[in-house]
C-alpha cells in the first residue's frame, strides 16, 4: 500500500494517519478496498 500511495502521489504520512483512523472501522471487503490510495481524495 506504501508503494501505491506514493505512486498516487500521495504524502505518506498523511496517508498513513488517514489509514490508521479509518482500519479499525473497516467492516467489509468494500471499506477496505476503499481505503486505497487511488479510492480516496488527497487531503
Amino acid at each position: 500500500m506504501i508503494e501505491t500511495a506514493k505512486k498516487n502521489k500521495w504524502n505518506l504520512q498523511a496517508y498513513l494517519k488517514l489509514l490508521f483512523e479509518k482500519l479499525p472501522h473497516a467492516k467489509s471487503e468494500k471499506d477496505l478496498r476503499a481505503l486505497l490510495p487511488y479510492n480516496l481524495p488527497r487531503p
